[in-house]
């Protein structure tokens, strides 16, 4: 059993079975439209191909279908051998679109990824078609580390590349790839799997927006539960309450509809965290907080009373309580990119000292 990736040559790409491509996420092959076809939901899912071009005129092309809450367009990003290389803007519906074109002699690493949120959009991939390129697939050894994200808006990179006088959700201020969880994964050089919903509360009672991450965290495009593969994560990161928090103080809740919401944040708390040990008994787990506002004591101290639930149950050192220092100078009330590059360092330092 020797140490190394092993790339075996495909004669073949077959996007539809574990042949060809790595899928990031919670990606999975699915029947829709009546064919077969790749669905991307969550932020940052996409897909891994390695390739070697055969001549100097080579091109990947893809037939996708962007879906679309509200919004005319949603955003992908390619990136070759690591380095971001483009956003692709896709219109609504079906098209046909060159990922890359004219790739340099060599084998390369070339990655697609999805930039915008599960809430708004869905993208489809139902065929994947090269020309002068030979194809690899990459098995790695040591099989690679996953990170798992839990969050809302936040996470999903809400706002990050907008500005504070813009006051509404728009695709194009929002790069999922730059979320400060997708950098920490990178930076980790761990795969990622995000699930995260702009909006989205722990809790039925006091979800503002009336979302609730109960029927979204075991699922792979908010309804159906996620069989996959990539469901081993070394570490979970849980940054939820924000939302709570909003529905929390609404004037019309009574305070033991309150209580009644902060013992709910706590049981589901535990819930997902069962969920997270059972796939993966080694998990490691961060709840964050305050990424973007103070969201009160009797949130906090669920989230502490929480983290202090997954150490008795699992065992001292299993859970890590980071805290932040919020940020709105985003997008309507979000944190911003230099915001989240600067928690993907607080929390890289942090897993540097007392997890790795």
């Amino acid at each position: 059993n020797i140490m190394g990736n092993v790339d075996k040559e495909i004669s073949n790409l077959n996007i539809f079975d574990n042949s060809s491509i790595n899928l990031y996420g919670r990606s999975k092959v699915i029947d829709y439209n009546n064919k077969k076809q790749v669905f991307f939901g969550f932020t940052a899912t996409g897909f891994e191909l390695i390739c070697e071009p055969t001549s100097e005129q080579n091109e990947i092309k893809a037939t996708l279908l962007s879906e679309s809450e509200g919004h005319e367009h949603q955003y992908i990003k390619t990136y070759i051998d690591g380095k971001e290389k483009e956003v692709i803007e896709l219109n609504k519906g079906e098209q046909e679109i060159t990922l890359f074109k004219n790739l340099e002699v060599g084998k390369h690493q070339l990655k697609v990824l999805k930039m915008n949120e599960l809430s708004t959009t869905k993208l489809y991939m139902s065929s994947l078609t090269g020309s002068n390129l030979k194809y690899y697939k990459r098995t790695y050894n040591p099989k690679r580390n996953l990170i798992e994200f839990y969050g809302d808006s936040i996470t999903a990179g809400y706002g990050n590349l907008g500005e504070p006088s813009s006051k509404t959700y728009l695709t194009k201020e929002q790069d999922g790839t730059l979320s400060y969880a997708q950098q920490l994964a990178d930076k980790l050089d761990y795969d990622s799997s995000i699930i995260a919903w702009s909006g989205i509360a722990l809790t039925k009672t006091l979800a503002p927006y009336g979302v609730n991450m109960m029927d979204k965290y075991d699922t792979y495009d908010g309804v159906n539960k996620y069989e996959g593969e990539n469901n081993k994560p070394k570490i979970a990161v849980i940054n939820l309450g924000s939302n709570d928090y909003g529905g929390y103080f609404d004037e019309n809740k009574s305070s033991a509809e309150k209580k009644k919401g902060i013992e709910e944040f706590i049981k589901n708390y535990g819930i997902i965290v069962d969920y997270i040990k059972t796939r993966s008994p080694e998990c490691k787990i961060i709840s964050c907080y305050n990424m973007c506002y103070d969201i009160g004591t009797k949130l906090i101290s669920a989230i502490k009373t929480s983290n202090s639930n997954i150490n008795e149950k699992y065992g001292a050192n299993t859970g890590y309580v980071v805290q932040f220092g919020g940020n709105q100078s985003g997008a309507n009330g979000h944190p911003s990119l230099i915001a989240h590059n600067t928690y993907t360092k607080i929390l890289y330092d942090f897993i540097e000292k007392n997890i790795k």
